[in-house]
């Protein structure tokens, strides 16, 4: 088995260090976790997305949650999976432990924290709900960038209910491709370019937030995903499924393997230092609105060479032409 990509990430002391430091944190709100009786209800589960779910936090970041609810026997009765007093309780659980391990305030004035009904998750695909309740981001959040924080259970059911969803036309079907999964990634993509139009102009947003974080963080997650889709890691639900263990940098280092492209083994090593560049500006503030522009150039310099290097790899001759024809059409 190929593995030289995976190699070259796994050598990477930088970020492998911060994913070690991701996972002692996620084991602090875990433990954290434990203490509250709300956080214990077997019809919820709570996951960490953002840099701490793709496991590459550093001392300034968030804890983006995310909480996901199903409770079979409601699907009958057309009920919630928990109640309102549940959910507030859930809701005061989670700010707690915020401030307990001294993480950032929750944007928005905390009007984030919402808890998405499984099932609905499910159903609204591709439905004006999908967009207008946010379903569809927690959909992909849950599936490209997401460590589980309580109830392990119903993490993994949501994500297989998820997927299977996405690969219900595929059984028995040796030639199958999951376009319908593609085409909402792709969607997904679109709608943070969006956001990003209309955030852009935000004065009280740092300069990282509005000018990097779509051109490396979020754009990793996207591609990473899309290439090991079209090199051929996901056929079937059980494949995609195992690309869902892995983090958005893992992912696109097992895509890389999978093609076993040799060319791009200089610039995939170079994106793993331009993306570390970025993270260390981001954790310490480096870069300010105010900043010269010979200073911003840097990072918008290595955001560019990150943005070539995905281009060389959808134009590897080692992906298949009628895989790669479907990003276009």
């Amino acid at each position: 088995m190929y593995t030289k990509f995976s190699e070259l990430l796994e050598n990477h002391k930088a970020l492998q260090s911060r994913m070690v430091a991701s996972r002692f944190k996620l084991g602090e709100i875990r433990t954290c976790a434990d203490e509250h009786e709300a956080l214990k209800n077997n019809c919820l589960c709570v996951f960490a997305a953002g840099s701490l779910g793709r496991l590459e936090a550093g001392e300034k970041s968030d804890f983006d949650v995310f909480m996901i609810a199903s409770e079979p026997n409601n699907r009958k009765k057309n009920l919630s999976s928990i109640s309102r007093l549940e959910e507030y309780e859930t809701f005061s659980s989670l700010i707690q432990i915020n401030q307990t391990l001294s993480f950032p305030r929750f944007s928005g004035d905390g009007r984030f924290l919402k808890t998405y009904e499984l099932d609905e998750m499910i159903k609204a695909t591709g439905s004006p709900r999908d967009d207008s309740e946010n379903l569809f981001t927690a959909r992909m959040l849950l599936l490209l960038e997401s460590q589980p924080i309580t109830n392990q259970e119903l993490y993994t059911k949501g994500i297989n209910d998820v997927v299977s969803n996405y690969y219900r036309d595929g059984s028995g079907k040796e030639d199958f491709r999951p376009l319908f999964l593609l085409n909402d990634i792709l969607r997904y993509w679109r709608t943070l370019c969006l956001n990003y139009e209309d955030l852009r102009s935000d004065k009280n947003r740092p300069w990282f937030k509005k000018n990097l974080n779509l051109k490396f963080s979020r754009k990793l997650t996207i591609y990473s995903t899309v290439f090991g889709i079209v090199s051929g890691l996901a056929n079937d639900k059980e494949s995609f499924k195992k690309l869902c263990e892995l983090t958005p940098m893992e992912r696109l280092a097992k895509a890389l393997d999978n093609i076993e492209d040799e060319t791009l083994l200089t610039g995939f090593e170079k994106l793993l230092n331009n993306y570390e560049l970025f993270l260390r500006g981001k954790e310490k503030s480096i870069v300010s609105d105010e900043a010269p522009t010979t200073k911003k150039r840097r990072y918008s310099n290595a955001a560019k060479e990150f943005d070539l290097f995905l281009h060389e790899v959808i134009n590897s001759q080692r992906i298949d032409g009628l895989l790669r024809r479907y990003l276009l059409i």
